[in-house]
């Protein structure tokens, strides 16, 4: 995705949302890995959770840089809502619960890079 769009985060962030949206699309799609993993591991301490949710922590970090390096008014906030959305959207289209789930995604993350709008961080 970053190869694809090198200069614009923007175009990243919307680049997740089309990877997304190429994998939903399967009938093999079988959700996140990491999603279903960490639901058979209700230990906090074990280490394969403990991988899972560092993971899932450079996840959140990735979209907040994306967030900040184009512009967006509240980074952190708009890193948490993605990850709220992306999160969400996987587990929809595994279960067949939101029909569409990949346009929906889609419109929706639109709609809150649209509302953070920009700030000059210059």
């Amino acid at each position: 995705i970053e190869a694809a769009h090198p200069d614009d985060p923007r175009a990243q962030i919307l680049g997740w949302v089309t990877y997304f949206s190429d994998e939903a699309r399967a009938w093999s799609h079988r959700g996140c890995a990491f999603i279903n993993s960490i639901a058979e591991l209700p230990d906090p301490e074990h280490p394969g959770r403990k991988l899972i949710e560092e993971h899932k922590v450079r996840q959140w970090r990735r979209l907040a840089s994306l967030c900040e390096r184009a512009g967006l008014a509240s980074p952190e906030e708009t890193a948490s809502e993605l990850t709220f959305l992306f999160e969400g959207a996987q587990v929809s289209a595994q279960n067949r619960s939101v029909r569409d789930a990949d346009r929906q995604l889609r419109r929706i993350v639109e709609a809150v890079i649209a509302r953070q709008g920009t700030v000059d961080r210059r």
